[in-house]
């Protein structure tokens, strides 16, 4: 009788290989496919990847493959390679909480505001350096900054702030030339100081103030403003007001935001992705190859914590409240959008609570705007030696009319951030839902607050929510401050009150990181340039600076650190 066979692990068929491979992580993947060309080839199986993908960033099942994707390969190298995932830089240099961060459109600047009373522009090269400053608070009695926005020429910078006349506070907005050394342009009020203006185009902003009849009537008046004006000498109008909307009880607008609805067509799809954003398979094989040998400050074995958050609940779920929405037809509109409407102005609303709880839009059309500008044509009015216009009603001319909301949602909860996706289809608000409903609407208190933040989301081309909602990150405070989040074409990143920035996949619905900081973290903005590239701010003074795996071992290879 012969010795007994003796088998090698080779001698496994395929099929059993690709099973063991199934239960290993990323890191011992990469490992075996270097042994032979054969744990290679099956290392390279879709199914493989499929299964990998969907149990490492809690994909479920149901949820295909990316149309814009190649493969489950490259979508696994996107999301876990090719998104921002590792502190580039940590920035110091703000004395009080970072409140927000904005990048330009070139993607060359981003701009911080904070409660030190300053605006600070930078270079977004790495490492990033200070390109410009300004102390509002000195120059101005500003108590703080709030937010800042480029125009899309990237050649004004929009500040809102909050001017100090001690007791009393009211809201400011300043413009800025990025092309004359941060050189201030014009000075615009804001009232009261917690409504945030935005750039309705390239040259004019968008400012509102709240306009009291008496005790229980007021209007919230939106006024467009020219950005550029000379501060103490222009003397023609550079104002007008094209709406005045109606307000409910002490409720008023609050967050403001201009879509370009040229851009949104009956072809839009949920994610514009461009094709250079989107891996291929050429070259994937690096990425599987790649050495585990990296520098443990920007590359380390994958674990489940590398890709979400330890104690996080890491899912999409199905809306379980009802989004109350009000469509109104009138003056032609339908529940679609209007052919005539060239942008449209969307704002929050108070109805039955005082924190705004309710995203109003309204359709702007060339021919309302011109109305107005016809009214009030030739109107002069003194402008004070500050360069501040007046702004009451019998200081402006126009119509005069109240204008009607063309579409409302109800959100059930307070609203505390609003975004845009890069198409100007999507609208994404952040919400934290009441956990009872106050039936005293006479009272105006604000319920209760769930301690989990929703984002919602909407297409504006027909006006319907989405029924996704993006959830994992938490609120800590009984009334919730404002948390901006941002929206590229792959991804949603929003900040948070537990100290962790957040990312979820647009495709997938998933939550795929954080990015932790020492405090509240404010505000998040992708590079729109570059995605591989993110911005926190947080209440702990801080920026950081996060970049993709990738781009860190390219510049690790190039000594950029």
């Amino acid at each position: 009788m012969g010795g007994a066979q003796t088998l090698s692990v080779l001698d496994l068929p395929d099929s059993l290989h690709l099973k063991v491979f199934m239960s290993l992580l990323l890191q011992s993947v990469r490992c075996v496919s270097l042994t032979c060309s054969r744990l290679r080839r099956i290392a390279l199986d879709q199914q493989l990847w499929k299964t990998m993908f969907q149990r490492d960033f809690k994909v479920p099942e149901s949820v295909p493959l990316s149309p814009q994707a190649s493969s489950w390969r490259a979508e696994y190298r996107r999301l876990y390679d090719e998104s921002p995932a590792v502190l580039c830089e940590e920035v110091l240099q703000h004395k009080d909480e970072v409140l927000n961060v904005t990048f330009s459109h070139n993607g060359e600047m981003f701009a911080t505001c904070s409660k030190d009373g300053t605006v600070k522009v930078w270079n977004a090269r790495t490492p990033c350096t200070l390109r410009f400053t300004a102390d509002m608070k000195a120059r101005f009695q500003w108590r703080y900054t709030r937010s800042s926005q480029f125009n899309k020429s990237g050649t004004l910078l929009l500040v809102v702030g909050v001017l100090d006349f001690g007791l009393h506070l009211n809201g400011e907005v300043a413009v800025f030339d990025l092309e004359q050394d941060f050189r201030l342009v014009s000075r615009s009020l804001n009232a009261p100081n917690d409504w945030y203006s935005a750039w309705y185009d390239d040259c004019h902003i968008l400012t509102g103030t709240l306009c009291r009849a008496n005790n229980l009537e007021s209007t919230s008046a939106v006024w467009l403003t020219k950005a550029s004006r000379a501060v103490t000498s222009e003397r023609k109008y550079a104002t007008i007001n094209p709406f005045r909307f109606k307000n409910c009880s002490s409720g008023h607008v609050r967050m403001m935001i201009v879509a370009d609805v040229t851009m949104v067509t009956d072809e839009s799809q949920s994610a514009s992705v461009e094709e250079s954003t989107i891996p291929t398979e050429s070259g994937m094989d690096s990425f599987l190859a790649d050495s585990t040998e990296k520098p443990a400050e920007y590359d380390g074995e994958f674990s489940y914590d590398s890709i979400g958050a330890t104690g996080c609940a890491h899912h999409s779920v199905h809306s379980t409240q009802d989004i109350t929405a009000s469509l109104p037809k009138h003056n032609g509109t339908s529940d679609i959008l209007s052919s005539r409407a060239k942008k449209l102005l969307i704002f929050t609303l108070s109805k039955e609570a005082y924190d705004a709880h309710i995203v109003g839009i309204k359709q702007m059309t060339e021919e309302e705007i011109r109305r107005e500008e016809e009214a009030i044509e030739g109107l002069q009015w003194p402008v004070t030696e500050d360069g501040l216009l007046p702004r009451t009603n019998r200081d402006i001319g126009g119509s005069g009319c109240v204008s009607e909301v063309d579409y409302t949602f109800n959100m059930h909860g307070q609203i505390i951030g609003m975004a845009l996706s890069p198409d100007q289809r999507y609208l994404y608000v952040n919400c934290r839902r009441w956990l009872v409903e106050d039936e005293d609407e006479e009272e105006m208190n604000t319920p209760p607050l769930s301690q989990e933040i929703d984002i919602h989301v909407f297409d504006l081309l027909t006006f319907t929510k989405i029924d996704t909602v993006l959830r994992s990150h938490k609120a800590s405070f009984s009334n919730a401050a404002f948390i901006y989040l941002n929206v590229n074409d792959l991804f949603v990143v929003s900040g948070a009150e537990d100290s962790q920035g957040y990312m979820w996949d647009r495709h997938y619905g998933v939550h795929v990181r954080c990015f932790p900081h020492d405090n509240v973290v404010s505000s998040c903005a992708f590079n729109p340039v570059d995605p591989e590239m993110l911005v926190t701010a947080s209440d702990d003074n801080k920026i950081k600076i996060w970049r993709s795996r990738r781009q860190m071992r390219e510049m690790y290879e190039k000594k950029y650190i």
